[in-house]
């Protein structure tokens, strides 16, 4: 959990004790505050009191059920923004309709596992203080078009913290790519269009009002040319944050368990341009392709293995230092390396990096997933990394991919076109 997530307010509602008492225990270890309530007249209760940002919601309760909650919760101005993810032991397609029909985001099928639940808590409290802080701008820039004689004096300081804002999406993008699920990034996809959509397109509109504003105060106002610039610049920053919301739901279409061809050099490719901002000055980044020939893989999983791989070296670079790309091949094998000069992992430790949950970082520096993930998915390719480290001196993985998986090897070619870049 990040800083600001670890202040977040989370809202259980659940007649079962034995449930409340595991999550409760769970969330609170991630320093998360934690409401509860043991049936749905009480969480309505509990969520108009305590305005939590996110509520974890049982589905079968005696009294009113779930959904019965979840409606009364989203016809209320001061609650029908909150974030409600079910949990549930009905799987079934009806029951997952009706979820998302009474205005949940999500749904957490019982009995649920930690890393997943977790995985889901952290990217929908994201999401929710992002959108928090959207809808904080646009408070702001509907203030400062009703109020022109400021516009000057305040446009400026919008447009920086349109910025910040910008970035914050951003850094919202990376938390989903390193802990959420791959089965789950088509879902949480759709849970940013519908919680940040609303919030931009109003951005849009006031930026409209603003820019008829100061043209027909140009002939008075010496700088409203140069608002009307800042304007301009303010739409770009939104047609940027657009065009990552259609890219994630590019990513959900290719979150399908297909197998495709692949050839790792395009993929370290597109990862290292996705992350570029992230490396910022402090970080050198080296390639050293070799040819290799493509593999068989889920390419958008390979993507969030590396990303995962990419961001933890850069996060193990204090000062200034370098990360290294290289690939190679071997027999009827492709291997990746990922190398740098950061602080290095103990001995001690490297046993366990690959463990749930378990990370060497401080400042609640992500939930200790990345790697788990990255083992998973390339133990399920059939694959295996290696890691290398000195304390001191720096890291490197090494990720092993076979060229064929054994149950695609006679199907994979013909059925699929590839991703080859």
């Amino acid at each position: 959990m990040s800083e600001k997530e670890a202040d977040a307010t989370v809202l259980i509602v659940d007649d079962t004790p034995a449930n409340l008492m595991v999550a409760v225990e769970l969330l609170e270890q991630h320093g998360l505050h934690v409401v509860v309530a043991q049936d749905g007249k009480e969480g309505l209760r509990r969520a108009a009191a305590s305005a939590p940002d996110l509520i974890l919601l049982d589905v079968m309760m005696p009294g009113m059920n779930g959904y019965e909650v979840c409606r009364e919760l989203k016809s209320k101005i001061a609650t029908r923004d909150i974030p409600v993810i079910f949990m549930t032991a009905l799987n079934d397609a009806e029951n997952r309709l009706e979820a998302f029909k009474a205005g949940g985001v999500d749904y957490i099928t019982k009995p649920f596992e930690i890393d997943e639940m977790m995985a889901r808590v952290s990217a929908h409290l994201t999401l929710r203080l992002t959108q928090v802080e959207l809808n904080r701008q646009n408070q702001k820039l509907r203030s400062e078009a009703a109020v022109r004689q400021q516009a000057e004096s305040t446009l400026q300081d919008a447009y920086a913290e349109l910025k910040s804002a910008h970035k914050r999406l951003e850094q919202a993008k990376i938390q989903m790519h390193r802990d959420a699920k791959t089965v789950s990034i088509g879902m949480l996809s759709n849970g940013v269009a519908r919680q940040l959509a609303r919030p931009l397109e109003k951005l849009q509109q006031d930026l409209g009002k603003l820019e008829n504003l100061l043209k027909q105060e140009m002939e008075t106002s010496p700088s409203a040319r140069e608002m009307l610039q800042l304007i301009e610049q303010s739409r770009s920053e939104l047609a940027h944050t657009e065009g990552y919301m259609h890219a994630l739901h590019d990513l959900s279409s290719l979150s399908e368990p297909v197998w495709r061809a692949a050839v790792v050099n395009s993929l370290l490719d597109d990862v290292a341009a996705m992350l570029a901002e992230q490396f910022g000055e402090h970080t050198r980044l080296v390639k050293n392709y070799a040819e290799v020939p493509a593999v068989a893989c889920r390419p958008i999983e390979l993507m969030q293995v590396f990303m995962n791989l990419l961001l933890n070296a850069n996060q193990a670079i204090e000062e200034k230092g370098e990360i290294r790309i290289s690939s190679g091949h071997s027999g009827e094998e492709v291997w990746v390396d990922i190398a740098d000069t950061g602080v290095g992992i103990e001995e001690h430790n490297l046993a366990r990096i690959f463990d749930p949950f378990f990370s060497t970082k401080t400042g609640g520096k992500g939930a200790g997933l990345g790697l788990s993930f990255a083992f998973a998915t390339i133990k399920k390719h059939h694959g295996r990394i290696e890691v290398n480290s000195a304390p001191g001196v720096g890291s490197t993985f090494r990720v092993w991919l076979p060229l064929r998986q054994p149950e695609t090897q006679n199907s994979w070619g013909r059925s699929n076109a590839g991703y080859v870049g």
